[in-house]
């Protein structure tokens, strides 16, 4: 069809008017340049350009272009804008397809760049949705309110506007155009409800493969869980520990959970020997509510003290559960499970379920400080924990305060440090600083000591104000077992 006419719409819209509602349905763009034309597609149609998105449109309006069941399709135009007036149109059609088995969204949808796809916008009319659908290219999003269903992001997706959109995001490595990254957590983050009720789902591949050319290992770090979401691996429901009364008391390392299917983790690091070196922490936790679930986390390493997730500041009501972290670092040491920066008082921290066993020098496993009570008890629990920890300590907890007895719970960790090590660690931090701890039936073995509480007098202290600081200490401590 070439150019002609006189309105907004001039000859697409025309033409779309003569399409039938049976047939192929399709209408084909002749020349080069419409960008003079903004038109509205009110009826299915198949609208194709030249190749490599070879004509230019203005805008393009989907109102009544057909749902997502019947969708129409834009392909090879050169459109910066589309607009998707309701729900009754299909926003699939304004990005183009991104399935795992199919990827056309390079040259379908909106976009101006024929290679990847970008260069465009997505107007969603401030209407709410019940749309899922897929993103695999760098878009822009204005007037997203909501939509029920949910938004993958897969190789590629680099999105920006929809903000609080939806509950569950996903993150997925299918394949893309060539050279595609993988999609951003923090991306998904940011698309995620902040209302306690937001997920982000990171697809799992095992270590099939290094990640970038195939679906394998990812290598993220520093990404900021700034709102109440979760954020899951794969396993993020099946405990890695899994630890039964006949493995907690036994010698031998408890092996991690044999429900979790290696070939299906969400892996962290590499997929062969090599190792990966990071500057900051995974997660860093900067906000109440988050959880961290289910992923594995394997040689990843660090020149400093690093941790998988970080809390930061007061960030409370934390969940670090189910995880694995494994393997070796050839530069630094392996990175800890949970650190804190030691930067304010929080509460209702809950680290349970998780296996580390690592191979090479390890950081803290878990550091936390300023522990307060909260409307549940904080609590390290049901975690197993293996490693060459050199001077540093495998659990360390500092100014732990509490007004009831059991505030802070240790319970059912198996804990193997090494000879210069101690498993688990309290530090007052001047008077009245350990108290409302309870540890009990904890398996400690190796290690130079398992239970260690420091409190030291201070500089400026009377030798009765220290011993006053001792018998303000309460740690409830029972059934230990040390070999």
């Amino acid at each position: 069809m070439s150019n002609f006419g006189g309105g907004t719409g001039d000859a697409i819209e025309m033409a779309v008017q003569l399409i039938g509602t049976t047939g192929s349905r399709r209408l084909e763009l002749t020349t080069n340049n419409y960008s003079a034309e903004t038109p509205t597609i009110g009826k299915r149609v198949f609208l194709n350009g030249l190749s490599n998105r070879g004509s230019s449109v203005g805008s393009i309006t989907l109102n009544g272009s057909g749902n997502c069941a019947n969708p129409s399709v834009l392909s090879s135009l050169s459109v910066p804008t589309v607009i998707v007036s309701s729900d009754a149109d299909c926003i699939q059609t304004a990005l183009g397809i991104a399935d795992c088995a199919v990827y056309t969204q390079d040259i379908e949808g909106v976009g101006t760049n024929s290679v990847n796809g970008s260069g465009g916008t997505v107007d969603l009319n401030n209407a709410t949705y019940s749309q899922s659908f897929a993103i695999s290219k760098s878009v822009a999003f204005t007037n997203g309110i909501t939509t029920s269903g949910t938004v993958t992001l897969r190789r590629g997706a680099a999105v920006t506007g929809l903000t609080n959109f939806t509950n569950t995001v996903n993150l997925e490595q299918c394949s893309a155009f060539a050279g595609a990254a993988h999609p951003n957590p923090q991306d998904g983050i940011a698309i995620a409800t902040n209302l306690g009720s937001g997920v982000v789902n990171i697809a799992g591949y095992g270590t099939a493969s290094d990640g970038v050319n195939a679906n394998g290992v990812w290598s993220f770090s520093n990404i900021n869980v700034n709102k109440d979401v979760e954020i899951r691996g794969n396993y993020h429901s099946t405990s890695a520990s899994d630890l039964t009364c006949a493995l907690l008391a036994g010698n031998s390392l408890p092996l991690a959970n044999v429900s979790r299917n290696a070939n299906l983790e969400t892996v962290i690091g590499t997929h062969d020997g090599s190792s990966l070196s990071i500057a900051n922490p995974v997660f860093n936790v900067t906000t109440n509510g988050a959880s961290i679930k289910g992923f594995t986390v394997r040689n990843v390493g660090s020149a400093s003290s690093n941790s998988f997730v970080r809390i930061v500041g007061t960030a409370s009501n934390v969940e670090v559960n189910n995880n694995i972290v494994t393997g070796s670092a050839s530069a630094g040491t392996v990175i800890g499970l949970v650190h804190d920066d030691n930067a304010g008082d929080k509460s209702n921290i809950d680290i349970s379920n998780n296996h580390y066993a690592t191979s090479s020098t390890s950081q803290n496993v878990i550091l936390l400080n300023r522990l307060r009570d909260g409307a549940s008890a904080s609590a390290i629990t049901n975690n197993v924990v293996s490693g060459n920890f050199g001077a540093s300590i495998a659990l360390e907890f500092r100014d732990i305060v509490n007004t009831v007895t059991d505030g802070f719970i240790v319970r059912n960790n198996w804990v193997n440090a090494s000879a210069s090590s101690h498993a688990i660690h309290f530090w007052s931090v001047g008077a009245n600083t350990l108290n409302g701890i309870l540890v009990e039936q904890n398996h400690f073995r190796g290690g130079f000591v398992g239970l260690s509480l420091n409190t030291s007098i201070q500089q400026d202290q009377t030798y009765s104000e220290f011993v006053k600081t001792i018998s303000e200490t309460t740690v409830q401590v029972s059934e230990l077992t040390a070999i």
